[in-house]
């Protein structure tokens, strides 16, 4: 079987994208140990290629995009893509050409990419499947992936895929690191000696939110004599900055680790963005004080916010660090109001989905092992 993966990371778009399709590729590993796995990545700054290949796969680029071309491009999807759609499937293809070997399945994880693209390159692969989160373009497909939690996750993508495709939606099909399934007994039976919190916003914190959630705790580190945990990816344009002021002021910094489980299981409180992580952090049963810091994020936290999954601060651009100390100190003085994001009923629902994917024996019957 040889497995292709059409995704990138940068500096605008973060690097959740490349980590969920990660997540995919070591199980397609783990289960098929003779198959071929091929990312398919462009060389925008802050890209994931030199840690793709550290985890052993091979990876073709696809050629830069000069600024006059991205410049003269008048397409939405160049901003994503650098360059047109079809340009992109255009040269996709001719990477497909130099493999010299059938391609069972392409897995696609871009927002620049919508069914044109996918039309185009459908006679050079067997098989479809998209991830996605946004629910703005048609896809073809025929498998597509969505683990958010939206009010209306099991329709948003009625109008949008074939009828024959097959929808994993919902957090039935959250995309888990390992290492969160081994670390999940201590973030039910943890003791606290002492308070720690928890500040990562994803692997490119493109507005810089570390930074303003330092500034907040500095104040009030002392007073309550807290410890803190500060992680950061390594496509994060501001670590060095951040690592100085870790340093300065008695934060833990950390930067790309493996452990992040771990450092989840042991606090009493993150702060954070939406995406993957909002789902590791309700696996571990941490309360979570969140802010959108991209435009697909604000929907989701606004939904998780109103079933009490989540405490919802508000867009990047409408929070400030006073507003972060204000909310972490009344969470710290109200120790049953952080308790109720713990594990009440409401987050109970979803995090027994989290613990047990595809409870639904019908739905798994159908949908497991497509791959």
């Amino acid at each position: 079987m040889r497995y292709v993966f059409r995704v990138d990371a940068s500096f605008q778009m973060g690097t959740g994208h490349v980590m969920r399709c990660l997540i995919i590729a070591d199980e397609l590993k783990k289960q098929h140990q003779c198959s071929s796995i091929i990312f398919i990545c462009r060389e925008f700054q802050g890209n994931m290629i030199d840690f793709i290949m550290k985890k052993g796969y091979q990876v073709r680029l696809l050629p830069s995009i000069n600024s006059t071309e991205t410049a003269n491009s008048k397409k939405i999807d160049s901003s994503w893509l650098g360059t047109s759609w079809e340009n992109d499937a255009k040269q996709t293809i001719h990477i497909f050409k130099e493999l010299h070997e059938p391609i069972d399945w392409i897995i696609i994880d871009h927002y620049g990419i919508d069914s044109r693209w996918q039309k185009e390159v459908k006679e050079h692969v067997n098989k479809i499947m998209v991830i996605d989160d946004l629910a703005n373009r048609s896809h073809f497909c025929d498998v597509i992936l969505d683990q958010n939690f939206y009010h209306d996750y099991n329709s948003r993508y009625d109008s949008l895929v074939p009828k024959r495709c097959i929808k994993l939606l919902g957090p039935d099909y959250v995309l888990l690191r390992p290492e969160f399934m081994i670390t999940e007994k201590k973030a039910i039976d943890k003791i606290k000696k002492k308070r720690k919190i928890f500040i990562s916003f994803g692997g490119a914190d493109p507005t810089n939110e570390t930074e303003k959630a330092l500034n907040a705790l500095k104040k009030i580190k002392t007073n309550h004599d807290l410890e803190i945990d500060v992680v950061v990816g390594k496509g994060n344009p501001h670590k060095e900055r951040i690592k100085r002021i870790c340093d300065t002021g008695s934060f833990r910094y950390f930067c790309q680790v493996n452990n992040i489980a771990q450092l989840m299981a042991d606090a009493d409180l993150a702060i954070g963005a939406g995406g993957i992580s909002i789902y590791e952090r309700l696996y571990m049963g941490l309360p979570s004080i969140t802010i959108s810091t991209a435009d697909n994020q604000t929907k989701a936290l606004n939904d998780l916010a109103l079933e009490g999954y989540v405490y919802y601060l508000g867009e990047s651009k409408e929070v400030s660090e006073i507003l972060i100390e204000n909310t972490v100190l009344h969470f710290l003085l109200n120790r049953l109001e952080l308790k109720r994001y713990e594990f009440n009923e409401r987050s109970n629902f979803l995090w027994e989905q989290l613990q047990n994917p595809s409870n639904n024996q019908q739905k798994d019957t159908d949908k497991k092992g497509f791959l």
